[in-house]
């Protein structure tokens, strides 16, 4: 059985990658923005390719 993660939500930045939960995400979706905190670029989300 696979366990969910708890952090499915990939958002990126110029520097890295961020892992963000599903509460975070969906303030995202409504409008909330969030930066990074190294190199100050709005972090966007990119969906991981499940293939």
């Amino acid at each position: 059985m696979k366990q969910a993660q708890s952090a499915p939500y990939r958002y990126q930045c110029d520097c890295r990658f961020h892992q963000f939960t599903p509460r975070r995400h969906a303030l995202v979706v409504n409008g909330r923005g969030y930066r990074c905190r190294y190199c100050a670029k709005t972090l966007v989300y990119t969906p991981v390719d499940n293939p």
